[in-house]
């Protein structure tokens, strides 16, 4: 099934799974924050006869990606578990959705929303390697599902603007909010610039 936008033919299927996502973690995190982040593959292809420069973007890279994140938080929360200020209840489960997507030229990128509770992520931070910001997580997890060295620019991830949503029931503006999210989610959903039938996904989310 299919429904139209400015951007054209959408798939109905992927908006439904990704507003579960974000259903998901309300129900579980009542303040949560929602980022939108774009994932792309190496441009440069100079040195990939280099033995130390061969990039993983298989299809696996996107799971990987996911996981090495996941990690990376775990580490966060057990170094702040160990402040007197943090509770043990303050954790954040990670949940996402991502869809797969090609320029015109060929050029495959990853369309994501990244879920956390607000009350232990509230704010992205800078990239910056010498300290453990949510930016500095996410940037650093690409790069380690892609096996290629981290650079001081991390210009293989994106955060588009305007794309940190925070989330409260509670809040007078949440309805608002939310629509605006699920109105940009039609960005992630379209169909034009998607390939089918290759034998890879061009979607997936976390369950529950």
């Amino acid at each position: 099934m299919t429904y139209d936008s400015e951007f054209g033919s959408h798939v109905s299927l992927y908006r439904d799974r990704i507003q579960q996502v974000i259903d998901d973690s309300l129900n579980e995190h009542p303040n949560s924050m929602i980022l939108r982040v774009d994932l792309h593959d190496p441009i440069d292809t100079e040195n990939m006869d280099n033995p130390f420069f061969q990039p993983r973007v298989d299809s696996g890279a996107i799971s990987r990606f996911t996981s090495a994140l996941k990690a990376k938080l775990e580490h966060d929360k057990h170094i702040k578990t160990q402040r007197k200020d943090w509770p043990d209840t303050r954790h954040s489960t990670l949940r996402y959705a991502w869809v797969r997507e090609y320029t015109k030229n060929g050029k495959r990128h990853y369309h994501l929303i990244l879920c956390f509770n607000q009350d232990a992520y509230y704010h992205l931070g800078d990239y910056d390697l010498n300290r453990n910001t949510l930016r500095t997580m996410i940037t650093t997890a690409w790069y380690s599902a892609l096996g290629i060295p981290i650079d001081s620019s991390g210009k293989l991830v994106n955060y588009p603007p305007n794309g940190k949503y925070l989330l409260n029931r509670k809040r007078e503006n949440f309805e608002e909010t939310y629509n605006d999210l699920l109105n940009r989610v039609d960005y992630m959903t379209k169909v034009r610039t998607k390939i089918f039938g290759d034998g890879d996904r061009n979607f997936g989310c976390s369950r529950g």
